[in-house]
């Protein structure tokens, strides 16, 4: 596919859009698709180049290394990278959910309720977080005696909350949070 560096970067901001990623999400990936595209322009080409697009990414891990960056930061340039590189080979991207699973099993009745509840979530990467949250708290419940979401109170919900925060990070705990917010 012969494309311009600037169209396939707005093709595929516009598609990440569509497909409900955050507004921080998409200043990031915005702000690297700029760099990428002005690496293009310095070497005088017009066409996405994937021998530019590695060079950035080489740049970045190189600024990682000497502990300019982040390991976190190096991945989203990445993984940003990447999602050029698909687009520009495929035409289209893909939002699938990591297929690797959980070594944590539900039951019938919390397999079934978490289903339905990612169901009506888009298939992007914010699936996965929410899933991941909900499916700890499914499990937590489990292994506390409960078989169904009836019996559950406010300080059931605290109680989780406050082992949880004994073994994750903010951030995590934050994500679980919000998941679990949009879950209730």
């Amino acid at each position: 596919m012969s494309i311009t560096i600037g169209k396939l970067a707005d093709t595929v901001f516009k598609h990440l859009a569509e497909n409900g990623y955050e507004k921080s999400a998409l200043k990031q990936n915005r702000l690297a698709f700029a760099r990428v595209a002005q690496l293009h322009m310095e070497a005088g080409e017009v066409s996405f180049n994937s021998s530019i697009a590695e060079s950035y990414i080489r740049n970045v891990w190189k600024r990682c290394e000497a502990g300019e960056i982040s390991y976190g930061y190096f991945q989203n340039q990445n993984c940003i990278v990447r999602r050029l590189e698909e687009f520009h080979r495929t035409g289209t991207l893909c939002f699938a959910v990591d297929s690797k699973g959980s070594d944590f099993h539900l039951s019938n009745y919390f397999g079934d309720i978490l289903h339905a509840f990612l169901a009506d979530k888009q298939k992007d990467g914010r699936q996965a977080k929410v899933s991941w949250g909900v499916r700890k708290y499914f499990v937590w419940l489990m292994v506390n005696g409960y078989e169904t979401l009836e019996a559950i109170e406010v300080g059931d919900l605290q109680r989780f909350l406050v082992y949880c925060s004994k073994s994750l990070k903010s951030r995590s705990l934050h994500d679980l949070k919000s998941s679990l917010k949009q879950f209730y």
